[in-house]
């Protein structure tokens, strides 16, 4: 076991220690002090120490930790760039640097060294992870964060940038990724320390390639810092250390916090696509919009017209206040020109 030398060595001067009991022939335990990535990958688990090099365990075994033999590691020989992240991609081991993407394949030696992984090599050039950001496997592949924005390297080890109808939200570093398999989702949420704003929660939907943007209830200087699903509930941690629930059976986010509790609507924007006029001199006009869905309880439908491709060049909206569920639900009934939902 690890332990200080006779002259009182503090613990991170660890020099000396003793091997950790194994079986005939199955190679000695060893340690590698802290890590700052960790993931699991064909059966081993991947750590990256605090020299850039990474390490791996044995295979795991169901009941015994994970176990890390001296030698195990993989070295990037010519990387400058700090160590930023590890991934799994099915067959492939993914290493992120500051500057680029390595990988290594094959299933690596077993727990008594035969087998070694072959020298990882770049796939992705002036491609790397950003320093302190999330990373996560799904069925597409593996999600990370550049400085550019957000990426996928595909089951094919092609680099994909999925993040173009979000890349001014993405400034900020992506803290927790999080894979919602059932509902085909890819969780981002970002980090934002700025008192006056909310907590940011964006999802792609891999199913339908979209993007969508929440906003969670966000108190004085108590702002989030991580995500996990338990099954049942996303749970969010603050950087206060209180955990917050998200409540499926209501459309509001309640704030229990340290500060003091507060409950805020959500609300729900959507922006279409520009319309490109092709008629007479390029004119087109609109003379009725209409919204189609499911009245599920009480809110407001605000709509805005602009024009000229310029988003601020509002020339018209409305408002329709919902109380109560419209006979037929949104869509209107053959005819009736004057539906409720009918707002311009």
């Amino acid at each position: 076991w690890p332990r200080g030398d006779s002259s009182g060595s503090s613990a991170g001067e660890i020099i000396n220690r003793a091997e950790v009991y194994t079986q005939d022939g199955e190679l000695p335990n060893g340690f590698f002090g802290s890590c700052t990535d960790l993931t699991r990958h064909r059966n081993k688990v991947f750590a990256v120490g605090a020299d850039d090099s990474v390490y791996f365990s044995k295979p795991i075994v169901d009941g015994i930790e994970p176990q890390f033999p001296d030698g195990f590691m993989l070295t990037l020989p010519g990387e400058t760039a700090a160590t930023t992240g590890v991934e799994s991609n099915l067959d492939h081991f993914l290493i992120f640097t500051e500057d680029n993407a390595h990988f290594v394949s094959g299933p690596g030696p077993d727990k008594f060294g035969a087998g070694m992984f072959a020298p990882p090599r770049i796939f992705g050039v002036n491609q790397g992870a950003r320093a302190g950001s999330a990373h996560v496997q799904t069925p597409l592949g593996a999600f990370y964060q550049t400085l550019r924005g957000i990426y996928l390297v595909q089951r094919d080890m092609s680099i994909k940038y999925i993040g173009a109808q979000v890349e001014d939200q993405v400034d900020n570093l992506v803290i927790s990724m999080l894979c919602h398999d059932p509902t085909n989702e890819v969780r981002f949420m970002i980090k934002d320390t700025t008192a006056t704003s909310n907590d940011v929660l964006l999802i792609y939907n891999y199913y339908f390639g979209q993007w969508s943007r929440s906003e969670m209830v966000y108190i004085s200087s108590e702002y989030q810092i991580g995500e996990v699903y338990d099954g049942t509930y996303f749970q969010k941690l603050s950087n206060t250390g209180f955990l917050l629930k998200q409540d499926n059976s209501v459309f509001t986010d309640t704030g229990r916090t340290a500060l003091g509790a507060t409950t805020r609507n959500y609300n729900v924007s959507v922006k279409t696509a520009y319309i490109a006029p092709s008629g007479l001199l390029s004119y087109d006009r609109i003379y009725r919009a209409m919204v189609l869905g499911e009245y599920v309880g009480a809110h407001s439908i605000n709509m805005t017209f602009a024009t000229d491709y310029n988003d601020d060049a509002t020339t018209n909206s409305a408002t329709k206040v919902l109380t109560s569920a419209p006979a037929g639900g949104y869509e209107p009934s053959a005819g009736s020109v004057n539906h409720p939902l009918y707002l311009f």
